[in-house]
């Protein structure tokens, strides 16, 4: 189907077949610059941050005697960047830049196959709500060579006959199901998942959604949620002028809604084709082997990526196929069902990203162009509100990243290790003051939609927040931040009890539902700020320091139906002027745990002992 140009060049320098494609691509160029004129690139891609925020270089012994783990960042830090370094300079080699090609070219042709077969090889499961790959079906067909024995086993199973147990001795497995020799196969240290999901409408013509692929800024901002860090190491080939043939080295962490859980760092080619007129393909494969016993190979990407073929009206499908296989050894209990399971990584997590993230620049496009006309005060507004709500989105994701560029301490209490603390820089700050971020998370009895009404019902948050006490929480403004009810932005007024006509502060607000994860996320704002956001100023200027929640079921599958409860993660932020990047004054870390432990207390006694309302 879409074999015609599997076989051009690399380099991408056949070009278009046609004039008709011409025309095509340059209406594709015009609609991508419109969108750049209308802010959804250049102006909100110079404003996000491609790297997390500055890591914590932190000697343990600054820290109060109770907070006992060691501060690491900077070890962490230099051994990534000496591992990039690596790679870059020994792709530069001839050789090595010929197995790139190699590999590219041959996960490329891997990813066509995976994107166009049903079953057998894909086949629904509804424990993950998502299409997973048969491995039985998949070492059958293709892909991977086999030792004999192996082999022979999956084609009796394939074929339903008996089992010669005298050959399966000869490999000194005797006793093993099938299925138990095909992971003996793979390594016992690290687990692999494979899925695919499809996002049938997504509201940006094909080329634009490649360059989203193609361009490393603005992959991190569309995917913060899952992105940590992300970096181009060298471009084999750009694959000008429609980035057919494009091929780069790059390398990315990759974190979870929770910085308990460790991430994932893979060093990777991505390669660009055009495999027919509107049809593209993006394929990642992890390139580990050019860089042997490096212990920071946490997570090697097997041939994954993206079928991206246009629709009529200028819109796209996606079809992303997710294929991994990581270390998962340290992952806490309390995540490990979501992690091993591939929810956390898996496709559909992807997908959903894509999805949303669409959705809000497509409101931005349609509000900066009704900027350009007269008597649009409302949409001037409403556009730097959406675009703050962003900023204080990505924050929040840097924020609660265990990425190895931040250092995360435990604040022991009554036993527990789940709690935890970092600090960062104040940027421009002479006195060299600090931002604290505590985090923790934990298990509610609870449905995940359940929970999440609770946290973003606004008259709810004098109830949980001690920061809040004295205080009336009224909506003010109540906006759709996607084409569905399922994202919310909200401003929120905050009244003194004692004073009913004075609003002391106002409480950005922003909740998402999602079967992959929802989160409510908040920040304060004072009067004249926001006053100056509705009658659209700049709001590069505005500073944002956002808390908030993540919700996840306790179990995958279809919407959170397999779960029994949700698994929370809280993360509070604040500014402390007696704070350093390497110091936390006692009294600070008793407050920082007064206010998390009493948060979760709150928000536990309020959904399992309280009825619910």
């Amino acid at each position: 189907m879409w074999n015609e140009n599997r076989d051009n060049d690399i380099n991408g320098e056949q070009g278009l077949n046609n004039t008709g494609q011409q025309l095509q691509v340059s209406r594709m160029y015009g609609l991508l610059h419109l969108m750049r004129i209308s802010n959804e690139f250049v102006i909100m891609r110079d404003s996000m941050e491609m790297f997390p925020l500055p890591g914590n270089e932190v000697e343990p012994e600054v820290f109060p005697s109770r907070i006992n783990a060691e501060f690491n960042a900077a070890h962490g830090v230099s051994q990534g960047r000496a591992t990039d370094l690596m790679l870059s300079l020994s792709m530069k080699a001839e050789l090595n830049r010929a197995k790139i090609r190699d590999l590219a070219v041959n996960a490329m042709d891997e990813l066509t196959k995976l994107s166009m077969e049903k079953e057998p090889l894909w086949q629904y499961d509804p424990n993950k709500d998502a299409e997973v790959l048969n491995y039985t079906e998949y070492n059958r067909i293709r892909f991977t060579i086999l030792d004999e024995t192996l082999d022979e086993v999956i084609k009796l199973i394939a074929a339903d006959a008996p089992l010669n147990m005298d050959n399966l001795n000869r490999a000194n497995n005797i006793g093993l199901s099938a299925e138990e020799h095909i992971q003996q196969a793979r390594s016992n240290s690290q687990v692999e998942a494979a899925s695919r999901a499809t996002a049938n409408y997504i509201q940006m013509p094909p080329l634009s959604v490649v360059y989203i692929f193609m361009d490393v800024k603005l992959w991190s901002f569309f995917f913060s949620d899952i992105l940590a860090r992300a970096m181009v190491l060298g471009i084999l080939s750009p694959g000008p002028p429609t980035l057919d043939g494009a091929l780069q080295v790059m390398s990315a962490e990759y974190h979870a809604p929770s910085p308990l859980v460790p991430t994932r760092e893979s060093y990777f080619a991505r390669y660009c084709k055009m495999l027919a007129y509107n049809v593209w393909m993006v394929v990642d494969v992890s390139l580990e082997d050019l860089l042997s016993n490096n212990p920071l190979m946490s997570c090697k990407r097997r041939p994954s990526g993206c079928l991206i073929e246009g629709l009529p009206g200028g819109t796209t499908k996606v079809t992303w196929i997710e294929h991994v296989q990581a270390e998962n050894a340290i992952v806490p209990t309390l995540f490990k069902p979501l992690v091993e399971s591939g929810f956390i990584y898996g496709a559909n997590r992807w997908i959903d990203v894509l999805v949303r993230q669409s959705e809000r620049l497509q409101l931005i496009v349609q509000h900066s162009i009704s900027n350009l006309l007269p008597g649009n005060a409302e949409s001037v507004g409403m556009d730097g509100l959406l675009r703050l709500t962003e900023r204080m989105k990505r924050s929040f994701c840097s924020a609660l990243s265990a990425t190895k560029a931040y250092s995360w301490k435990p604040i022991p209490f009554n036993g527990r290790e789940d709690i935890l603390v970092k600090t960062h820089e104040v940027e421009g700050d002479h006195d060299h003051a600090a931002f604290l971020t505590v985090t923790t998370s934990f298990w509610l009895p609870t449905k995940p939609k359940i929970v999440l009404q609770y946290l973003r019902n606004e008259k709810n948050q004098v109830k949980w927040d001690l920061l809040g006490y004295g205080y009336r929480a009224e909506e003010a403004l109540h906006l759709h931040g996607g084409v569905t009810t399922d994202n919310v932005i909200s401003v929120i007024k905050m009244v003194e009890e004692e004073e009913e006509e004075n609003t002391t502060s106002i409480m950005l607000q922003e909740s998402h539902e999602s079967a992959t994860g929802s989160y409510v996320v908040f920040a304060p704002l004072d009067l004249p700020a926001m006053a100056c956001l509705l009658d659209g100023h700049d709001m590069n200027g505005i500073s944002i320091l956002p808390s908030g929640f993540i919700v996840l079921p306790d179990q995958p599958g279809r919407h959170g139906e397999g779960s029994t409860g949700s698994v929370v993660t809280v993360a509070v932020q604040l500014f402390d002027k007696s704070a350093r990047l390497n110091f936390i004054p006692a009294d600070s870390v008793d407050t920082l745990l007064t206010l998390i432990v009493d948060c979760e207390s709150r928000i536990r006694n309020a959904l399992v002992q309280a009825p619910q309302n």
